[in-house]
């Protein structure tokens, strides 16, 4: 689970100076939504602590920065997401009852992508179309024997491991079309799959999908081999604490590894 502080600080914000983390404030998600809607990605992933305030917010609009003594007001709805099933986590005392029953008054349930693999070609050709405008290439096309082989797979990782497959399928590729050869090499069964036969995977189900900061900084790496904090905070105009979640993130999902010690280590991939 994310750490209470984090939270905070991501949602709410925090002043400068506060605990060390930077010379600058910073605005949290939740004033930036002002007027609008904020998504929050794998809300179960929240710590319980933080789940509190969030409901606080939620009842009353009201919110206070770390560092901060006087509270601020923002106007915002929220929309959240969950890949475990919240009911059996607020019964186990993982996830809180009460946000469960002020998040939920609304819900839609999506099933996994293996119980839709009709739809794989479609959402293959959006994620390749999102990958390719990101880093400004050319939208590669996929050979009909990689999507045969793909349609027998069954994505344990669920469309999260699927936006990873089309990430290494377009660094393999080049951007130029994709063949059964430019498929993951951390999946080699892949190409002798039947129907019913399993495959372990490296991604979590309950792993978050990768938003867009963390393709930048992949496709960061892809050109230059490596990056590090100082990199990664020029690239995406964020500050420390915000560039270490995100690198951390990807070295905790083997998609990165790291190098080196405090201010001298660097990511790359494996």
């Amino acid at each position: 689970m994310l750490p209470s502080a984090f939270s905070e600080a991501q949602f709410f914000g925090y002043q400068s100076g506060f605990m060390g983390w930077g010379q600058q404030s910073r605005v949290g998600s939740i004033p930036r939504a002002h007027n609008g809607t904020l998504l929050i990605n794998q809300i179960d992933h929240l710590d319980l602590d933080f789940q509190s305030r969030l409901l606080n917010f939620l009842e009353s609009h009201t919110f206070r920065m770390l560092g901060q003594e006087a509270f601020s007001i923002s106007n915002c709805q929220i929309l959240s997401t969950s890949a475990r099933n919240l009911t059996n986590l607020s019964s186990l005392g993982l996830f809180s009852l009460n946000l469960f029953n002020r998040i939920t008054q609304v819900s839609l349930e999506i099933p996994p992508l293996s119980e839709r693999s009709q739809l794989l070609p479609q959402l293959i050709d959006i994620l390749l179309f999102h990958i390719a405008d990101l880093t400004s290439h050319a939208k590669p096309r996929i050979s009909q024997d990689s999507l045969q082989l793909l349609a027998q797979y069954s994505f344990p990782g669920d469309v999260t491991e699927l936006i990873h497959i089309c990430l290494a399928a377009c660094s393999e590729s080049q951007f130029n079309i994709i063949l059964p050869d430019h498929l993951p090499p951390f999946s080699p069964t892949i190409r002798h799959l039947s129907p019913l036969s399993p495959l372990k995977s490296p991604l979590s189900p309950n792993q978050d999908i990768p938003n867009l900061q963390e393709i930048e900084i992949l496709n960061y790496v892809h050109h230059h081999g490596y990056i590090t904090n100082a990199l990664c905070r020029k690239l995406l105009k964020i500050d420390r604490f915000r560039a270490s979640y995100l690198l951390k993130k990807l070295h905790a999902s083997n998609i990165l590894v790291r190098i080196g010690l405090g201010r001298n280590s660097h990511y790359s991939k494996p």
